[in-house]
């Protein structure tokens, strides 16, 4: 499976990446010094991190936006991570292998991560 785009919100210095494409021959991130170009990396890392650790909003928090995080509801999730995959035609074939033709209603899924998070949806 490919990544095909995404965003990261509130993680940070990212206060808001706007939802980006991720296109197959890119290999790199580009931009300024200081831009957040690694931030958004490792926000990305955080969606299967090889250790699994969670989000620690005081002090993943974007500090300057504190009143912000304050508004949400205590129980409700704080996106960080939206990233959209893509099957690739021969996992496609695996998957309607396994589980029967027609199992899968899109090649895509989307994936959400975040602060106070109940599990990945």
């Amino acid at each position: 499976m490919k990544l095909v785009n995404a965003r990261v919100t509130y993680y940070r210095s990212v206060e808001d990446s706007e939802q980006f494409a991720v296109e197959p021959d890119v290999t790199c991130l580009v931009g300024k010094n200081e831009s957040g170009k690694t931030t958004v990396l490792q926000a990305l890392y955080r969606l299967n991190p090889v250790e699994g650790t969670e989000l620690d909003e005081v002090v993943d928090f974007p500090s300057k936006l504190t009143r912000q995080r304050h508004d949400w509801p205590p129980d409700q999730r704080i996106p960080v991570v939206v990233a959209t995959f893509r099957y690739e035609p021969a996992e496609l074939k695996q998957i309607e292998a396994d589980l029967g033709p027609g199992s899968l209603t899109s090649p895509e899924f989307t994936v959400t991560m975040g602060y106070r998070n109940k599990g990945k949806t």
